[in-house]
């Protein structure tokens, strides 16, 4: 370099050409040879010519290219810590429940695998299965099927979990009489932290789009601007997971679909045209949830507690397994769980049920079995999934709630699903407009809570 001219210039201009020769190639710093070949001719310019007129230039390429580098660590870093990336297992995460029966022990064929699997770093494994309520044992579990579940912290003992968990592969069980079975394996997720690796992640994929524009600019492409409209990476939204505000699995009778409603939009729409789609499909599908019931009215300065039991007591029949077996003819329902799904979805507390004070007992058939503390019903009644909403319009209030005016549509079980959900209503659900409602929901945690519900009859 020195032999072609002492003061750089000449080599500046030959070497910035052909920076932008490789840059031209693909226009992306993701490729291996753009990124390493433009960072070594900026290395090398900048420790033959530290002072020269042009080194300011070459240092602003090399920072930018630097600056990418360190981003695509990061991202790495932060996919490293989730089961086939962060996307991957944003989109696959799930809610279930598990009796945690213990640690699971290791069995070692040699001492060798002790050693290395001694030196490796190790997490704790417990052996799960599904949960079983029954009447008179309580929560027991059911042995049809065994999990492996990798547990943020150990569980402090056996019983009950709800969790947030991802798939990561299966495992070979084999028992003390050298039983060998397959068993999934899970990885307990905190929400929380994936929803601020989420954000962060995006935030990176953004910064290494303007980082690539940069370059773009310093190296005097007269596309980029043109570019800038058409990158598919230009405008990243961030969606926080959905926890769990209405259970993923319908049962309607014999005829099961499995509804995904894991996302909300983060940003606040202030009308219908600039309402996410997404935030959309959620909206509808929470709203369903009292449209599916029968649900008609509630204020949160105006309610009929018996018509709130019997919401939860419907939406527990429809997509939970919390209802038991009470006797011949009669299921339950424990009035601590009706309690909960009442402050969940209204943020209302209802006093303790007596069995003389059950006004729901009269109206719907449901009633209060005090030394147990369940509500039970005619086990012979039929409730059909059969209803769903679908938004209309969408506003925010003075206090940032929604609200939204929507229509209610009838549409054959079978004809129900994920794409129902979608505005508008899916043409395959063959759906028939029953009436209209109004109501105000709260976002609050990723999740919603009903502020006013009314029905408009046609």
């Amino acid at each position: 370099m020195k032999k072609l001219n002492n003061e750089g210039n000449e080599v500046y201009t030959i070497l910035f050409d052909e920076i932008k020769n490789i840059y031209t190639a693909n226009k992306s710093l993701e490729n291996y040879h753009t990124f390493y070949g433009i960072k070594r001719l900026c290395e090398l310019y900048q420790e033959n010519y530290p002072e020269n007129q042009n080194t300011q230039k070459i240092s602003s390429i090399l920072n930018t290219i630097t600056s990418y580098g360190d981003n695509k660590s990061k991202l790495r870093d932060i996919d490293a810590m989730y089961p086939n990336g962060i996307e991957e297992s944003y989109n696959n995460i799930e809610y279930k429940e598990f009796y945690i029966i213990k640690k699971l022990d290791t069995v070692y064929e040699d001492t060798i695998s002790k050693v290395i699997d001694s030196v490796k770093e190790k997490k704790d494994e417990f052996l799960a299965t599904d949960v079983d309520h029954d009447w008179l044992l309580g929560d027991i579990p059911d042995n049809t099927y065994n999990y492996i579940i990798q547990p943020i912290s150990s569980f402090p003992k056996e019983g009950v979990y709800s969790l947030h968990i991802i798939e990561n592969g299966s495992k070979t069980l084999v028992d003390y009489n050298g039983f060998q079975s397959q068993a999934p394996v899970y990885r307990q997720v905190d929400v929380d932290i994936l929803n601020k690796n989420l954000e962060t992640y995006y935030n990176i994929l953004e910064e290494q789009d303007k980082l690539q524009k940069q370059l773009g600019s310093l190296l005097n492409d007269k596309d980029i601007s043109e570019n800038e409209n058409n990158n598919p990476h230009n405008n990243y939204q961030y969606d926080v997971y959905y926890d769990s505000t209405k259970d993923n699995t319908y049962n309607d009778n014999n005829n099961s679909n499995s509804v995904n409603q894991n996302t909300i939009s983060q940003e606040t729409a202030q009308s219908t045209e600039n309402v996410a789609e997404k935030e959309f499909e959620n909206i509808n599908l929470f709203l369903s949830n009292f449209s599916e019931a029968g649900f008609s009215y509630f204020s949160t300065v105006d309610y009929d507690r018996a018509e709130l039991i019997r919401f939860a007591i419907i939406h527990h029949i429809l997509n939970t397994n919390k209802v038991q077996y009470v006797a011949e003819g009669a299921d339950g329902i424990s009035a601590s769980i009706i309690t909960d799904t009442i402050k969940k979805y209204f943020d209302v507390n209802i006093y303790p049920p007596t069995s003389e004070d059950t006004p729901e007992a009269v109206e719907y058939g449901i009633y209060y079995w005090e030394p147990n503390d369940v509500y039970f019903w005619d086990s012979s009644q039929d409730f059909n999934l059969c209803y769903f909403t679908s938004l209309d319009t969408v506003t925010v209030d003075e206090n940032s709630n929604y609200v939204v005016e929507a229509s209610v549509y009838y549409a054959p079980s079978g004809n129900i699903n994920s794409s129902t959900y979608a505005n508008p209503p899916s043409r395959t659900s063959n759906a028939e407009y029953s009436y209209s409602i109004s109501a105000t929901l709260e976002p609050r945690s990723g999740s919603y809570i009903l502020r006013n519900y009314d029905t408009i009859v046609p």
